[in-house]
């Protein structure tokens, strides 16, 4: 029940594969970057990491930099950045109403 999703941008900033259930958050947080399976489904599980264990160097190294991309999307920076720009945003928008 994890809310945003750390745990994937922790993984794409380390280069690892992520496969991630298959919810709107996780799908938000990861875009293209991960393998999405239904939560409840063990077999669909099982297969995506057979799938991540059999692929090639090359689509290992197109995953890895999908995810390190979408890391430093979602930086705590970055984050923080468009947080502030919201908040000041809405501050000055506040008066007109």
């Amino acid at each position: 029940y994890e809310g945003f999703g750390f745990p994937i941008v922790e993984g794409f900033a380390r280069g690892t594969p992520v496969i991630a259930a298959d919810t709107p958050t996780f799908r938000e947080v990861a875009a293209d970057a991960a393998r999405f399976v239904d939560p409840d489904d063990a077999a669909a599980w099982a297969a995506a990491v057979g799938e991540w264990v059999g692929m090639g160097e090359e689509a290992r190294a197109r995953s890895r930099e999908r995810g390190l991309a979408r890391a430093r999307e979602l930086s705590y920076r970055t984050t923080a950045e468009r947080t502030l720009a919201v908040v000041r945003e809405v501050a000055r928008g506040s008066g007109r109403r």
